[in-house]
Formats: C-alpha cells, structure tokens, sequence
C-alpha cells in the first residue's frame, strides 16, 4: 500500500511537471514586442491651436511619427466624432469646450502590438494661454520630477492612457518643456495612484533638497476658518480649488520637516462701488472706469471670465494669471444695447478665480429721458465723382454713399429726382443710430455734356438746412479711329522659276472713323510696294497703293506682312501676300506604254493595224523633241516637225506617234519586240514598247480547266509552289498536236491572306504562255484559273492545369539556422509559345504572396525569391493571368488561375539547407506571415518531450484509478 501511495505522489508530480511548457513558453504571440512607455499630446488646447502627437516618452525608443496611424476625435453627446487622422489636428471654433482625443496605433511593419491613447483638457476659447507654473521646477509637468502630485478626490474618476507613465498635459509649441496650463485639467495623465500619505512621502524623499514641496494630504490639512474683509473673500489651505496642479513655495528651511506652507485664495477689488451718473435714453460710448484687483493670498490665482451681467460689461480676463500679492487694472461699463428706460439701474458684479477666491463690485447708473432732435449725418460719400467717359461706353459703377441717423427719433428719407443719375435703395427709413448705405450712378447712353447735379436728400420730419449729395460727371464725344481694306490677304498665281512677268494687284483703303487718319506703309522686301496714293484720308475717304512680287526670286513659297498704320491712333492692320515660284521640271507621260499588234503566220500579206501612244508634257518646262525614226520592224510616223526635225512641246501639250508593223518579216521563234524611241535634248526616257509575232505553228485548242485545290493548311506561304498550283497545262496545235505549255500565275492579285487564321476560299488567275514556236492566229485566250481553299487556324489553347510552380516542394520541410532564402519559378501554360497567333491562350505569371507579402514578378524568367526568418507553415501563391491573342498582342480575357504550395519551416542547429544553395543576400523583406502561430518567448528550446511526458502521466494516472476502482468492486 505505500508503495502505491509513493506510485501515486511520483505521477502527481511528473503530471505538475508537464505543465511547466506552458508557463515557460507563455508570451505574446509571434513573439510580438509590446508597445510601451506614454504618448504626449504638444500644444496647448485653445481654438486657432495646433495639437501635435509626442512620441518622447513611448517605448521602444526611436520611433518616428510615420510609424503609427492617428486618430483625433471628441465626444458629441452618445457619438464619438472623429476629426483627423494625421499626426496632428488644428483646434477648430466647434471643438470649443470639448476633450479631444488621440489614438496611436503601431503600423504592422513596426512588430509592435498595442496602441497608445491620449486626451486633452477642455478647448478654451481662442486667444487663452497656457500660464506658466509658478513654482517648482520650470516646465515640469505633472507627474515628473519636481512637479506636485495630484490625488484625486475620493470618488473622482481618472482616466489613464495605456500607459503607466505619467505626463505633462501638453507641451506649448516652440519648447521643449512640458507645463501644465493653469486651470486646465490634467487628470487624464495620472495612472494607478497610490493612497495619499504614500505618494506625499515618496515626493518628499524625491524632492529632498529642492524648493519644491508636496501638498499635505487632505487628512492632514488644518481646518481654518474662511476670513472676509471687506468686499475681499479670501480661501485656505483647506479649500481645494478647480485647478489639478498648485505648485508653491516650501518656506520651511528644515529638510526634514515635510510640513508645507499653509496657502490662502484671496482677493480684493478697489473700489468696490462704481456710480456712472446720469445717462440719457440711448445711451452710447460710455466711458469705462477702472477697479483695481489685488491678489491678498499667497498663491497666484487665475482669474475667470466675467459674463451674464444685465446692465454692465467687463473687459475680458479669462484665463489671466494674477501672482501673489500683485493688482492688476480692470475696465466696467454699461452695456450699450440694452434699451434701458428711464430709472436707477444698479448691479453687483462678482470677480471669479479657478480657484474659488472672489471678490465684488457694486456698479450703477440713472436714466433720464431724452429730447427728441431728428438728425442725418452723411458719414460718407458726400461728393462723388464719376471721372468721364466716351460716347457709347458702359457708365461707371456705382458709388456708395452711406448716411446715419445721427438724431434720437426714427427719420425717413425719400428718393432724390435726377435726369443723369440713378439711385439705388431709397427710400429708406432710419431707426435712431441706424447707418445705411445706398448707391448712385450714371444712367447709361448719355450724350456728351458735363453732369454736375446736386442731389437734394428731402427727409421727414424734415431737416434744415437740408443735406445734398455733389455729383460730378462728363460724358465725351467718342473718337473713332478704324480703316477698311479690300482684302486681308492677297494671294498671287503661281510661276515657274525664270518667270520674266508677273501679276499687279491694288489694295484699297477705305476710313471707316470720325478722323483723320494719317497712313503709313511697311514690309519686309520680297514684294515692290506702290506708294500710297494719299496718306491723309478723311472720314469715308480712300487710298491706294500696289503690291507686285518681285522678279527672280528663288523656288518656294514667298510670304511677306505689308503693314499699314495710322500714326495718329496706332491702330495697325497687316496684309499678308502669298506668292509661289515652283521649281522648272521636265516630265512626261506616255500612253500606252506597251502595243501588241498580236501575230501573223509566216507569209503574211497584210500588216496589222496601225496602233498610236501619246507623249504629254506634265512638266513645267519646254521640251525639245527630235522626230522619231522607223526601224526594221516597224514603220514610225509622228507629226509637226519642222524641217530640222525639231518640235517645242509645251507644259500640258501632247504629241501623237503612230507604229505599224512592216510587210515580210520572217518566222522568228521570239516576238519582235521594239522600244520605240523619241530623242530629246531633256534627257527624257520617251518610248512605247511594240510587240509583232510571226507565227509557225498554229494553236487550235487550250485546256484551261485546272480542277480545285482543296484542304491547304491555314497559313501556307502565298506562292505558286506554297498553294500548290499546277505548273503547265495541255495546249492543241494543229501542226504539232498536244503541246505542254507553262502557265504564269498572278499569286499576288488573288485575295488571300495568309496570315488570317479563318478559313478562305479564292481564285487564282494565270496565263497560259505558249511555246516560241507556236503562234495564236486564233486568238484564243491563254487565260486560266483555279479555286483554291485553305483550312482554318486551329488555336493553340493552353490549360491552367498546365500551371505549376518549382523550386519549392508542396508539404515539404525546410530546416533553417538564423533565416532561409527560398527560391521558385513560376511555369505559365503556353509561354513557350513564340509565334502566336489570333486564338492563342496562354497563362502568365503576374505576381506572388507569401505571408502576407508579395510582388509581382520583374523578369522574364519569373523567377523570384524571398527570405524567411520565423518558423512556421507557409503558403506561397502564384497568380497566372489568362491571355488570348487578338492578331496583334496578348490581351486579358477569362478567368485567371491561382496555384500554390504549402511547406514548413524549421529552426536547425546546422546551416544546411534543403534549398538554400548558396547564402545570397535578397532585397525582399522579411515576410510577416498572417496565420496565427504558436505563442513562443523565442526560446526555441524543444517540448516534444515534455508533451510526451504529460501524455505518460494522464496515462498512469487514469491507470491507477481504474485499477483501484475495480480492486473495490
């Protein structure tokens, strides 16, 4: 039995044991790094401020702002707003009154995990400023060295960043100094607080040795009472302000006595009564009269903002500082606007500070009936000139002029009558003290004349004497001016190069104005100017001059601007003139080039008909012709050639050649063919080709029906030989019989495309070319054809399964060292294809993902790699994009394919590698794989063992129990 009891107590412990992996390898997951120390927010938060993040005090050291995302919001009843998320957020009228928060979230690539939070105080109005603490270390912030340390009241809630270290609330732009603004709160900085008497005494152990000391704790505060003197309530040590942070003076010289000086709030205006007499009904621009405030404590105080008065208004004071046993001057007067009747108006006005101290003013007036006076005051506008204009122009803007109701009794005033001016928004009736504006201006299409009016301002009730508004204006006879001409451009015929003549034109110009107008005329020179044949032309009066271009200029084109331009206004109008001299050329054209005057049989007695070509000059020079000659074929005539045998043949005009074949030529197994020739002293190629046959053999019959040719594949080379068309063809001549004959194909001419992939259908004509030896004297047609068909393209179609991946083996384990740099190809399905055509499909490589990480592929062998420092199971995916071929390019068209292969990483003592090769650095980054991983402290240190152990101990365990409960039974 004890023996089983010592079986027992060793499996208990053997089972404690196996639990050790999971305390010893617990920790964040992927051996993420927590994200620590405390965001700070730099600025201080009043409207028209800029509030920046701070990332000083935020762990691990170094990082930079591009490293988080941001987020600026406030609170608007149950919604959260969010305002900004940049690294910074400028306070708008709107966030008035509001806390703004900021959120700090690491970016993946930082490894971090976490985020950071930070609120601001309360948005004062714009124009507060942050008030510099008054004792303790400069700047210190709350929570630091040399800083009080604010304990909340019981029952108070804090609000904490996910930070535990305490910061200054913010940091004022321009320093480097953190300071908690007086009178704004800063309790969102304060984390885990410890019980009163324990945070007094550590700061006292901190700050041993400096002038800074540490508020008594609430407990120990001495109760005092609360004097008044005077109209001056002063507080105590006792009574806790607004404010978060009191910094003052230890007065104690003991460094041991941790006791602090006991503070006291108080204040006192001077004097304490204000009496503004009497004011009449409409009282305006009252005098302010000055008290004087006194800070009669031994604690600076800041002083509040003095609103919702009746009768009085206090300059503003809001957020200003007033140091012990300082005054400052502030200015009280009554409220304009208020309308007060007739009696004695009388009002306390109460001097706040954040931190509870007061004091009181007593201010008061008396209202008296006022006398009716109606009054009008012109403030501005009284004398308005217009300047001038000319005759037709727009009239000027209106001018404003503004007047005022400078009496106590209500006033209208009534629309002054004007023949020149316009008024715009009378009538008009005034309140007392009520200023308006309206407007006057000149009435449009005014003659000429000078309009200078005074406009009477008539009022009721009426005034005397009556105001008047001087108005001064001149609208002047307008000058014109202006000139017409006949044309814009004057364009002149085109000349041969050596043109001896030319063509004039005129050019009229016609005074379209009211003046006289004095002309000038101007060019460059390629263009002789006539000379005007006046200069000075009254209204609709003309002038004239000639343009001609000049003789011998160059080939081209020959542009020139012919100015012309009135002295006495400086208007300007240019003429452009176009003239062309083209080059001399000599060309001609014949036509028909070839004649054939077909054959004869041997013997013949009768020449075939005589045939013509013509010879045009499409030059533009003078061609000299020689009369052609006859050969010992052909006769040639040709007429109008003078007795040298000369003819001058002029651009455009044709000469006619007339050729015949000549009586007994003889059997010639080739045709007689002739160039016949027209000589020239142009070194002009003139000629007409002359084809004769003498036949011997006479061709009676020609098979022409060359059958089909069917079934070609799609592409085959538009040749004779490529589309398999037949060389010869049978022929029958009635001397010789049946006669091979070659026939000549016109491949070129038929409608095949060989580089279409549909299939086509089409003709092929030839002609049948007789032997030499044989004659046609028949006539019959030597032409042939034949159809012909080709196949349509049979596409070459790629599949995806086709698409694969090497390099890295699917399920396969990688061991590594410190990293591993792991190598693929990418093989796309049908990228071998180098010659493709309109239908072809084939699948390529585009881009990878590992991880979470990937590229597209930049080579193209798509090949890539990337390098692996964790442990894990990986995923690598390739994304094959499907393409088809339209006859020019690969286009995207379908569905694309994904392929991948999964494979593990393992950490190895040893640097081999199954595929590492040899160690090369990679400009890939480090994949961070987006599958959760085991949680590890990064000790690699095996637990196969200790999960074996566990395993074992359940085991025995459940063993033991089973036998000891059958042992019972």
């Amino acid at each position: 039995m004890k023996r089983k009891r010592i079986i027992a107590v060793f499996m208990t412990i053997v089972l404690i044991l196996s639990f050790l992996p999971a305390v010893t390898f617990a920790a964040s997951e992927g051996g993420a790094q927590a994200l620590g120390g405390e965001l700070r927010i730099k600025g201080f938060p009043a409207v028209g401020n800029k509030l920046e993040a701070d990332l000083s005090a935020v762990t691990p050291a170094g990082l930079t702002k591009d490293k988080f995302t941001y987020t600026w919001t406030k609170q608007e009843g149950a919604q959260t707003k969010t305002l900004s998320s940049a690294d910074s957020y400028t306070l708008a009228a709107a966030d008035e009154g509001a806390v703004i928060k900021l959120t700090a979230v690491p970016k993946p690539e930082t490894g971090l995990t976490g985020q950071l939070v930070k609120e601001s105080g309360k948005v004062n109005k714009q124009g507060v400023t942050p008030t510099p603490a008054p004792t303790g270390t400069p700047g210190a912030a709350a929570g630091s060295p040399g800083a009080p340390t604010v304990t909340p009241a019981a029952g108070e809630t804090q609000q904490s960043s996910v930070t535990p270290t305490p910061q200054a609330a913010y940091e004022p732009e321009g320093t480097g100094n953190s300071s908690v603004p007086t009178g704004q709160s800063d309790t969102e900085n304060v984390t885990n607080p410890e019980p009163e008497n324990t945070q007094s005494q550590e700061s006292n152990q901190g700050n041993e040795g400096t002038n800074s000391s540490i508020p008594a704790p609430a407990a120990e505060q001495p109760k005092t009472e609360e004097p008044v003197v005077g109209n001056t309530v002063q507080g105590t040590e006792g009574t806790q302000p607004s404010s978060d942070v009191f910094p003052y003076q230890n007065t104690n010289e003991d460094e041991n006595n941790t006791q602090p000086e006991k503070k006291t709030f108080g204040m006192e205006a001077e004097p304490g009564e204000l009496d503004f007499g009497k004011l009449e009904e409409g009282y305006k621009d009252v005098p302010a009269k000055s008290v004087t405030l006194k800070n009669t404590g031994n604690v600076d105080l800041t002083l509040n903002s003095v609103t919702s008065l009746s009768y009085f208004e206090v300059e503003e004071i809001g957020g200003t500082l007033l140091k012990a046993g300082e005054s400052k001057s502030v200015k009280i007067k009554p409220r304009e606007g208020k309308k007060a009747k007739e009696g004695s108006y009388k009002e306390t006005i109460e001097i706040t500070t954040v931190d509870n101290a007061q004091a009181t003013v007593t201010a008061s007036f008396q209202v008296t009936e006022e006398e009716e006076k109606p009054g009008l005051t012109i403030v501005s506008g009284k004398s308005l000139d217009f300047g001038k204009t000319e005759e037709g122009e727009t009239a000027p803007k209106a001018q404003e002029v503004t007047i005022e109701n400078s009496g106590n009794v209500e006033i209208s005033v009534k629309k002054p009558e004007s023949d020149a001016y316009e008024i715009s928004g009378l009538p008009k009736t005034l309140d007392k003290g009520e200023k308006y504006t309206f407007t006057v201006r000149p009435k449009s299409n005014l003659s000429p004349d000078n309009y200078s009016e005074s406009l009477v301002l008539t009022t009721s009730p009426e005034l005397d004497p009556k105001l008047s508004i001087s108005c001064k204006y001149k609208v002047e006879t307008k000058k014109v001016y202006d000139f017409e001409v006949t044309s814009r451009d004057m364009k002149f015929p085109n000349a041969v190069e050596g043109y001896t003549s030319v063509e004039t034109q005129e050019m009229v110009i016609t005074n379209t104005g009211n003046q006289e107008l004095d002309l000038s005329l101007s060019n460059r020179g390629d263009f002789i100017i006539g000379k005007l044949s006046r200069s000075k032309i009254g209204p609709n009066e003309s002038a004239s001059f000639t343009v001609t271009p000049k003789i011998g200029l160059g080939q081209g084109l020959h542009e020139d601007t012919i100015k012309i331009k009135d002295k006495n206004s400086g208007k300007e109008v240019p003429i452009l003139a176009y003239f062309t001299v083209d080059a001399q050329t000599f060309k001609v054209s014949v036509s028909p080039r070839y004649l054939d005057f077909g054959s004869k049989l041997v013997g013949y007695t009768e020449s075939p008909a005589a045939q013509s070509f013509r010879v045009t000059n499409t030059g533009t020079g003078t061609l000299t012709l020689k009369k052609p000659a006859s050969t010992d074929v052909f006769q040639v005539t040709a007429e109008g050639f003078d007795a040298e045998g000369l003819k001058q043949l002029k651009p455009g005009e044709s000469l006619t050649v007339t050729v015949q074949p000549k009586l007994g030529m003889g059997y010639n197994k080739d045709a007689y063919v002739q160039a016949i020739t027209v000589q020239n002293n142009n070194d002009l190629k003139i000629e007409s080709q002359a084809a004769f046959r003498v036949n011997k053999a006479t061709l009676i019959g020609v098979n022409t029906n060359m059958g089909a040719i069917e079934g070609l594949p799609n592409g085959s080379p538009k040749t004779a030989e490529g589309l398999k068309l037949p060389k010869t063809t049978t022929i029958y001549v009635k001397e010789l019989g049946k006669v091979s004959a070659s026939i000549s194909w016109n491949v070129e001419g038929c409608d095949y495309d060989p580089s279409s992939t549909r299939d086509q259908k089409f003709t092929v004509y030839g002609t049948i070319l007789l032997p030499s030896n044989v004659g046609n004297p028949y006539q019959l047609s030597l032409s042939t054809w034949v159809e012909v068909s080709v196949k349509a393209y049979d596409a070459k179609v790629a599949k995806a399964s086709d698409n694969r991946i090497e390099g890295i083996e699917n399920g396969a384990t990688y061991k590594m060292d410190k990293s591993i740099t792991m190598k693929f190809k990418a093989i796309g399905a049908g990228m071998t294809n180098t010659s493709p055509r309109k239908g072809d499909v084939r699948y390529l490589p585009y881009d990878w993902k590992v991880g979470g990480y990937g590229e597209k592929f930049d080579n193209s062998d798509y090949e890539d790699s990337f390098k692996v420092t964790k442990a894990n199971k990986y995923t690598l995916k390739v994304n094959f994009i499907r393409q088809e071929y339209n006859g020019e390019q690969w286009v995207k068209k379908g569905e694309s394919d994904t392929k991948k292969v999964e494979f593990i990483i393992k950490s190895s003592d040893t640097k081999s590698s199954k595929n590492t090769g040899k160690a090369t650095a990679t400009k890939k980054p480090t994949p961070t794989p987006k599958t959760k991983s085991a949680v590890n402290t990064g000790d690699e240190t095996p637990i196969g063992a200790w999960v074996a152990v566990f395993v074992v101990a359940v085991g025995c365990i459940a063993g033991i129990l089973i036998y000891q409960t059958k042992k019972r039974k």
